[in-house]
Formats: structure tokens, C-alpha cells, sequence
């Protein structure tokens, strides 16, 4: 008897080009499945890519900003020497003021004085 004449018999050629042909079938849905991930992957590397450049776009705006103020602005430093040279220039003007002052009082002063003399003097002599 050959293997043929069992029922329900398949010949090994047949089972062998089935199990081949399920084989070829998955293959191909894993390919396709792996083609799906790699279109997806590539999608999203695009999408960050956008993303990234608005970020950068923003940044770079943001240092433009900062750059401008920082034109604006004077530096710590800079306004100190300044406040300092302001502040030693207001102190010469009121040190100067008080000098001023203090001769215009003694001035007066010698002059009240000579006018009170020259009155003393002149009361006496004209007498």
C-alpha cells in the first residue's frame, strides 16, 4: 500500500509547500509590520525635526530679546563707577556750598564790624 491510498493522507510535498507558503505569509506580514514602523518612525523624526526648529526659533527669539536688553540696560559695574563719581561730585558741590556759606557769614560779620567801628570811631571824632 502506498502512503496515498490513506485517507485523509497528505504527500509531503504538499504539507512541505503548505508549511513554505504560511511561512512566506507571516514573513511577509512581519515585513510589512517592520515597513509600517520604519514609515512611522521616519513620521515622527519629521514631527520632532518641527518641533526641535519652533523650539530653536524661539530660543534664538528670546536671545535676540535678551541681547537688545542687555544694550538697554548699563551693567552693574558701569552704574556703580557712575553712583560713585556722581555721588563724590555732590559732595564737592556741598562742601563747597558749606565754605561758601561760612565766608559769607564771616564776611558779613567783618563788616557788621567795621561799620560798628566806624560808627565808635566816627561818634568820637565828629564829637
Amino acid at each position: 500500500m502506498k502512503d496515498e491510498d490513506y485517507p485523509g493522507h497528505v504527500c509531503e510535498r504538499e504539507y512541505l509547500e503548505r508549511i513554505m507558503d504560511e511561512r512566506c505569509k507571516l514573513i511577509d506580514a512581519q515585513f510589512d509590520m517592520v515597513r509600517q514602523r520604519f514609515d512611522a518612525t521616519a513620521e515622527a523624526l519629521v514631527y520632532a525635526e518641527r518641533v526641535m526648529e519652533t523650539r530653536l526659533h524661539s530660543l534664538n527669539q528670546l536671545r535676540e530679546q535678551v541681547e537688545s536688553n542687555t544694550r538697554v540696560y548699563l551693567r552693574q559695574d558701569v552704574y556703580d563707577a557712575k553712583t560713585l563719581r556722581y555721588d563724590e561730585w555732590i559732595e564737592s558741590v556741598n562742601k563747597d556750598l558749606t565754605i561758601m556759606k561760612t565766608r559769607s557769614i564771616i564776611y558779613t560779620g567783618i563788616v557788621g564790624m567795621v561799620i560798628v567801628l566806624l560808627d565808635i570811631i566816627l561818634r568820637y571824632v565828629v564829637k
